[in-house]
């Protein structure tokens, strides 16, 4: 609505919110598609794009829990190759028990990706020294 009186709106008000959708009726695929359409975002996903839509779940969680979007997402933009391999790169040399074992947990945890190979994308190379 483009006019309406204090009392119409503050009675919408208890009904929507402010991207128009409704507390009190179910939302369907159709409605929740024109929600999104009238949302104006900076913030874009392309779910097609795994680096793109990393990035774009950091920035909403710095921007909405900037005191809590470190804590399990620290690792987000983190694409990492371990050499936990005898032979770089070779997966039939898995070692086995070596120290990055451990770090391996902890970045998968913390929301990083660990890669059985180095890529374009890898971010990270953690060497162990041996």
């Amino acid at each position: 609505m483009w006019y309406t009186k204090t009392a119409t709106q503050q009675s919408i008000g208890k009904l929507y919110d402010c991207f128009g959708d409704s507390y009190t009726e179910e939302s369907t695929v159709e409605s929740l598609k024109e929600i999104f359409k009238n949302m104006n975002s900076e913030i874009v996903m392309n779910e097609s794009d795994p680096e793109q839509f990393k990035e774009a779940i950091a920035k909403i969680e710095n921007k909405y829990f900037p005191n809590h979007s470190s804590k399990f997402g620290l690792f987000r933009l983190v694409n990492a190759y371990l050499d936990i391999y005898e032979v770089v790169q070779d997966e039939n040399t898995h070692l086995k028990y070596t120290n990055l074992d451990l770090s391996g947990i902890k970045i998968v945890w913390r929301r990083g990706l660990i890669h059985k190979r180095i890529y374009e994308t890898t971010t990270h190379c953690i060497l162990d020294k041996k």
